[in-house]
C-alpha cells in the first residue's frame, strides 16, 4: 500500500485509466475492488476470465425433464396427487413434490398442465472428475427415471404405465474446471454427452478417452446453437440437450429461466408426440376438453414468439431451445392436424 505523495497520485492514475484491472475472478485485486466499492467483481470490470477450481474437479447442477402423457386423466392426477396450483411463464399448472423410489431415490417436482402432459423436473447436484462422469450417470439415470415415473403414475392412476419415451436434460454449470478454448470445449461435451459413450455402450474409461481426445482435437458439432451472450454467459443448445454457465451472475440468466422455458418446452412437444402417436395408431388425435387447434396455435406463438417485453438473454434462450427440439414445425404440423379432424 503506497504512503508518499507521489506514489498514491501514480496509483490513483493507473486506477483511474483501468491499468490496474484485474482479469480474473480470483484476483485478489478483484475481491479488494469488490469490497472497497461493495459491488461484484464482474460490474466493475465487465466480463472476467471464471476462476478455475485448485481440485480439478467441477461443479454442475443437472436438471433432467421427464414428459408423460396423462390425457384425459389429467384431472384425476392433480386431485389423487394433491397438487397446488401454480404458473409456469405464461402457462396454468399443478405442482406437487414427488419422490421416486429406488437404491437411489429420485427427487423432484411434478408439474401438471392442463391439456393433458405431465412434466418431473428432477434436480441434482454433481462434482465430477470429467464430462465422462456425467455421460455415464445420465445414461443410467434417463432409463430409471423414466421407468420409476412411469410406475408411480400407473400405481396413482389405477392402470397401466404411462409411456415415459424420453428424458432432457440440462446441465447448469456452477465452477468451471478449465478455461479458454478448454471451457468451449466442455460446454459443448455436456451439451451432447452422448457422444462421450460410442456407439451406447461405452464404459467410464472408455469414455474419458474420447474424452480427452476431443480436448485435444476440439468438439464443435454444427448444430450446436449458442445460447450465452460474450462476458455475461456461456453456453449451448442442441437436440440432445443444453448447457450453460454464468459468467457474470447477476447479470447471466437465472435457473429458473432455463427450468421455465424446459417445462414449457418439453410440455408442448410431449402433446404433439402423443397426437402424433394416437394419428400413427389409427386414432383420431384428441386433446382434453376445452382444447383444440386454435388453442394450440395460441400456444405456439407464445413458445415461438416470445412478449414484446421478454429479456434479449431470455428471447435467446428460448429461440435456441424451440430451434433445436424442432418444436416449432412440430407444432405446426400438429394444429394441421387438428385443424384437418375438425373440419
Amino acid at each position: 500500500m503506497p504512503t508518499d505523495a507521489e506514489s498514491v497520485r501514480r496509483t490513483l492514475i493507473r486506477h483511474e485509466a483501468g491499468d490496474s484491472a484485474p482479469k480474473r475472478t480470483d484476483d485478489p485485486y478483484a475481491r479488494l475492488y469488490s469490497l472497497a466499492y461493495r459491488r461484484p467483481a464482474h460490474e466493475l470490470f465487465g466480463s472476467l476470465r471464471p476462476a478455475v477450481s485448485i481440485d480439478g474437479t467441477f461443479a454442475v447442477t443437472a436438471h433432467q425433464f421427464v414428459p408423460v402423457h396423462v390425457g384425459p386423466n389429467v384431472q384425476q392426477l392433480v386431485d389423487e396427487l394433491g397438487a397446488e396450483e401454480c404458473c409456469v411463464g405464461w402457462a396454468s399448472a399443478h405442482r406437487v413434490e414427488l419422490v421416486l423410489d429406488g437404491d437411489r431415490p429420485v427427487r423432484g417436482d411434478l408439474y401438471v398442465f392442463a391439456w393433458g402432459v405431465a412434466v418431473l423436473h428432477a434436480k441434482t447436484s454433481h462434482r465430477p472428475e470429467s464430462i465422462a462422469e456425467l455421460a455415464v450417470w445420465r445414461r443410467e439415470t434417463h432409463r430409471s427415471t423414466r421407468e420409476r415415473l412411469a410406475r408411480h403414475l400407473a400405481a396413482v392412476l389405477q392402470h397401466g404405465e404411462q409411456p415415459t419415451r424420453y428424458v432432457l436434460t440440462a446441465f447448469w454449470l456452477d465452477e468451471p474446471a478449465w478455461s479458454a478454448r478448454d471451457l468451449h470445449t466442455a460446454m459443448r461435451l455436456m451439451t451432447s454427452p452422448r457422444v462421450l459413450l460410442g456407439s451406447g455402450s461405452a464404459d467410464l474409461h472408455q469414455a474419458r478417452q474420447i474424452e480427452k481426445r476431443l480436448f485435444s482435437e476440439g468438439f464443435a458439432p454444427d448444430d450446436h446453437v449458442p445460447v450465452g451472450i460474450d462476458g455475461v454467459s456461456l453456453g449451448w443448445a442442441s437436440w440432445a440437450g443444453v448447457s450453460y454457465h454464468p459468467l457474470a451472475t447477476t447479470a447471466a440468466l437465472c435457473e429458473t429461466d432455463l427450468v421455465t422455458v424446459e417445462l414449457l418446452a418439453q410440455g408442448l412437444w410431449c402433446l404433439c408426440d402423443d397426437l402424433d402417436q394416437q394419428v400413427r395408431s389409427g386414432k383420431d388425435p384428441v386433446l382434453p376438453e376445452g382444447h383444440d387447434w386454435r388453442w394450440l396455435r395460441g400456444r405456439k406463438v407464445a413458445i415461438t414468439r416470445g412478449e414484446a417485453n421478454e429479456p434479449a438473454q431470455l428471447r435467446q434462450l428460448r429461440s435456441a431451445i424451440v430451434d433445436t427440439s424442432e418444436l416449432e414445425q412440430k407444432l405446426t404440423e400438429t394444429i394441421q392436424l387438428l385443424r384437418e379432424e375438425a373440419s
